[in-house]
């Protein structure tokens, strides 16, 4: 019975972590067309740059305070 209650729990826990990747790669593909827009738009490389580290940082930060992501994906 506890090897059964043990493998569900596993199981719970690879579910959660699968959930987790996918909105982080789901983030990573919604990113990079918008710093393409970015850097297409101001058309300085430099600026595009920043732009899209801060932007990246903006959506993980949003999402840390809406509770999807932990707060460790900001840094």
């Amino acid at each position: 019975m506890l090897l059964v209650l043990d493998l569900e729990h596993e199981l719970e826990q690879a579910a959660e972590l699968e959930v987790r990747v996918l909105h982080e790669v789901t983030v990573a593909l919604a990113a990079v067309p918008v710093c393409m827009a970015v850097l297409f738009g101001i058309g300085y490389a430099s600026l595009a740059t920043l732009s899209a580290a801060l932007i990246i940082t903006a959506v993980f930060a949003y999402r840390a305070y809406v509770q999807q992501a932990s707060a460790g994906f900001i840094l």
